[in-house]
């Protein structure tokens, strides 16, 4: 929203001083809050983690119990919001019934899918058929496709990281959607989208990550994906839109905060163009 989104979320607080400060900042913004559900018996998720020298996380807490008030029921009366919106966001905390019920108003509507954790990555299952983008670390990645076709992985993740990073056929016909890979040095755009005289090809981009002055980097994935949906929603291409968010990415960790207090949308686009400029094609071919 920082970089001009006007998001619609549907989510859930409670009436606590972590909730009652969240829902005042989003009052804040503007932006309608109805798809936001709080109440006495919710207790609004908090996160505690531990972060070694590098800024990455060593070890983590959370209590996300309120997750569990994100109904099929609740969600289902969004439908109009969901059907009518230009992308979807998704994330692996709903359970099997909420993320089924978060599409069934779709209307060919690009599904984004965060899979959040390894652990959780898993519930793609469920949707898969649906999902548009899919956003994986590389951690994330082998699990999640093991989810849709149990067993069929051993010795893939050896040969993944010695044929240049390129991800196995098996594996991509396992992950229909556009695979965002994030990588430390950058990202990699996995799509299976052309077909040409029947046959399903593969093209693979490399996005370069941009020189940072690191000061953590917390807060640099949510960034990079919140900057590319909303760069989507105003019309820009999946190469384009991943761009900037990895200039938004790169101004997050600069920054003393998770999220920036407000981005330099010039050093942002002037980043991205050079994100664009540097974009290379790894791999063009049959799957």
């Amino acid at each position: 929203m920082k970089l001009g989104g006007k998001p619609f979320f549907i989510s859930a607080v409670g009436l606590d001083m972590a909730g009652n400060h969240l829902l005042e900042q989003w009052i804040s913004t503007g932006f309608p809050i109805e798809g936001i559900l709080q109440t006495q018996d919710i207790t609004t998720a908090v996160v505690c983690c531990v972060l070694d020298p590098n800024g990455e996380v060593a070890a983590g807490v959370a209590i996300i119990e309120s997750i569990k008030s994100l109904t099929a029921e609740w969600i289902q009366q969004f439908r109009y919001e969901i059907s009518s919106a230009p992308e979807a966001m998704v994330d692996a905390n709903l359970n099997n019934r909420a993320l089924e019920a978060s599409l069934a108003a779709r209307d060919n509507i690009p599904l984004w899918f965060e899979p959040v954790s390894v652990a959780k990555s898993k519930n793609i299952a469920s949707i898969v058929k649906y999902v548009t983008y899919v956003s994986p670390n590389e951690d994330e990645l082998f699990p999640m496709a093991d989810a849709l076709s149990p067993g069929k992985l051993y010795g893939l993740t050896e040969r993944y990281k010695s044929e240049k990073n390129c991800l196995p056929e098996s594996l991509i016909k396992m992950l229909k959607p556009t695979v965002i890979l994030l990588l430390e040095k950058g990202i990699k755009i996995f799509h299976d989208a052309r077909q040409i005289e029947g046959t399903s090809r593969l093209f693979a981009l490399h996005l370069p990550g941009l020189p940072a002055s690191v000061k953590k980097l917390t807060g640099a994935g949510d960034c990079l994906v919140g900057a590319t949906l909303t760069s989507i929603c105003e019309g820009l291409n999946i190469i384009q839109a991943i761009s900037v968010g990895i200039a938004a990415a790169k101004a997050t960790v600069e920054a003393d905060f998770n999220v920036p207090l407000r981005f330099d949308l010039i050093g942002v686009s002037d980043d991205a163009r050079s994100v664009y400029s540097a974009a290379k094609v790894v791999y063009d071919g049959p799957v």
